[in-house]
Parts: structure tokens; C-alpha cells; sequence
């Protein structure tokens, strides 16, 4: 049985241990500790990024970076573990799979188009470029696994999910399209976004293939 999920949203997200998959149509489903904790860590320290690059604290943004890009990998693992597991919940027929691979999904999205605008006026060498690919690299590695799945099969846990993201990716090419028309880019960064928005027009690609989509 599909678990009902919300489309990935950028706006301001609480750290917690247990965060919810969606309320609409039902009874959020808790994202399991395992994937919660350290997303909430990875949360926290991007956001603490984002204002260190803004109070121009490069030192601060750097470490930041590090943490997120540390934290994100590690709830990253937990979720593809969960891929595929059976419910935990004795009384629960939910799988701990599609919300837990929703929540790193929408962090890693986040990360990929706040982290394409933080280039904007960006004159320090903080790493930024490695911490947006390696959410986009681990994300190709997540949606590679999930559409593998066996659509019949487990991968039916998944569908309705991964359908209501479908937007998202378009959003993500047009946020990264518009840093390079406004943006002020030094030579290396504009070429750093111009890896970016090749990657997220491929992820979009793929995802439009699986789940449907298109403009």
C-alpha cells in the first residue's frame, strides 16, 4: 500500500527525530529515527550554511558544508537501507521505504537549488560545488534504486510519491537556470552551475520517464 506524501517544499523545515511524510489523506507516517536524526542534523547545518555565506563567515560556511555534506550522507545510507524493508509497526501494513526516501529527496533538493543561489556574489572557495553534486550524485544513486524496483511489486510503495514530486525537478531547472541569467558568477562558478543545471536537466529526465511528467 502507497503512503501518501507531499510534494517536496524548500520553505523552513524543524529538526525533529520523528518527522512527518504528509498529513493530507490520512495519518502522517514518521519517518523512521534511523533516517530522521541525521537528516535533522543535515537540516541544521545547511541552514546554518546559508547564513554563514550571508554574514560572510566563510570559515563557519565551510565547516558547515562539511557537516552537511556528512550528515546528509548518513541519512541518505539509512534511507536506501530502508528500501525495501518490511513495516515495523506489527499493526502497520506501511512500509518504512517511501517515507523515508521522500524526506532525504526533498533535503537533497533543497540543498541543490539553495545551494545553486548561494554562488550568487560568491567570491571564497567553501566547497559549495562539492556539497550541491554530492547531493545530486547520492539522489541519482536513491532514484536509480527505487526504479529498479519491481513496479508490480514493491516499487508499487512508491509510485504515488514519486508521481507528486515530478514537479519539483522542474522547479529545480528553472531555479537553476535563473542563477545563471541574474546571478553574479565568478568564471569558475558559472561554470560549476552549468554542471549543475546539465545534472538536475538529466535527474529531471529520468524522473519524468518513471513517474510521468513533462512541461
Amino acid at each position: 500500500m502507497a503512503v501518501p506524501i507531499a510534494l517536496f517544499t524548500i520553505g523552513p523545515v524543524a529538526a525533529s527525530t520523528q518527522a512527518p511524510a504528509a498529513a493530507a489523506g490520512g495519518d502522517a507516517t514518521p519517518v523512521p529515527r534511523a533516517v530522521a536524526v541525521p537528516l535533522a542534523h543535515a537540516k541544521t547545518a545547511f541552514a546554518n550554511a546559508q547564513h554563514h555565506v550571508a554574514s560572510h563567515e566563510f570559515a563557519r560556511a565551510t565547516k558547515s558544508l562539511r557537516n552537511t555534506r556528512r550528515w546528509l550522507a548518513a541519512a541518505h545510507n539509512a534511507a536506501m537501507a530502508e528500501i525495501g524493508a518490511p513495516p515495523t509497526d506489527p499493526e502497520s501494513d506501511e512500509p518504512p521505504g517511501p517515507v523515508s526516501v521522500i524526506a532525504v529527496l526533498g533535503l537533497e533538493h533543497r540543498v541543490v537549488v539553495r545551494g545553486t543561489a548561494m554562488f550568487d556574489g560568491l567570491s571564497h572557495p567553501i566547497r559549495l560545488n562539492r556539497t550541491v553534486r554530492a547531493a545530486m550524485a547520492r539522489r541519482d544513486l536513491m532514484l536509480d534504486k527505487i526504479i529498479a524496483l519491481p513496479p508490480e511489486g514493491a516499487g508499487s510503495d512508491y509510485s504515488d510519491g514519486m508521481s507528486d514530486t515530478v514537479p519539483s525537478y522542474a522547479k529545480e531547472v528553472t531555479a537553476i537556470t535563473t542563477v545563471l541569467q541574474t546571478a553574479s558568477l565568478t568564471r569558475l562558478h558559472r561554470q560549476a552551475v552549468q554542471a549543475i543545471l546539465a545534472a538536475a536537466k538529466a535527474t529531471k529526465a529520468t524522473v519524468d520517464a518513471a513517474y510521468g511528467g513533462g512541461e
